[in-house]
């Protein structure tokens, strides 16, 4: 047994990549759920109304992601825990920010993953990531157009 036979491929991968795309199925659908309490928290209605546009967005990438997870003989996994609400609007949106940002990275290292395994799953999660990152520029516009300071 040499120095590089427990330095392949296998050895890189710290979770199954089945397990991996199943956290972050679920962390995908707890951003879901979070968009939309944050949506009906909004006091202002163009607001409320591009935040529950996006969590449509991303109910929709959670539903596609999903039946991937189903269709391999896999569900979501929820997260373990979630972290605050936030006091405002800001904060809240935030935080869901940070939550899509880490989602869309974590699919496009998944995709890397997956590429060798099933090349039309990789295609999926990697379309999925990219709209993602449209997703968080329109997210992070709404967010810059939230007073920091104010307070529900």
């Amino acid at each position: 047994m040499g120095l590089f036979s427990r330095r392949g491929p296998s050895a890189q991968m710290e979770k199954p990549p089945l397990s991996e795309l199943a956290e972050l199925v679920g962390r995908k659908q707890a951003l879901v759920e979070r968009l939309r309490r944050h949506a009906a928290r909004c006091t202002y209605p163009a607001i409320e109304a591009r935040v529950s546009s996006l969590a449509d967005k991303e109910a929709d990438h959670f539903d596609r992601l999903r039946k991937l997870l189903l269709d391999r003989g896999a569900s979501p996994r929820p997260p373990q825990s979630e972290s605050g609400e936030g006091a405002n609007n800001w904060e809240r949106l935030s935080r869901d920010l940070i939550l899509l940002s880490a989602i869309a990275s974590g699919l496009r290292v998944c995709a890397i993953r997956w590429e060798s395994l099933d090349t039309a799953a990789a295609r999926l999660m990697t379309t999925i990531a990219g709209e993602d990152l449209e997703h968080e520029s329109e997210l992070r516009k709404i967010v810059l157009r939230c007073d920091s300071m104010a307070l529900d």
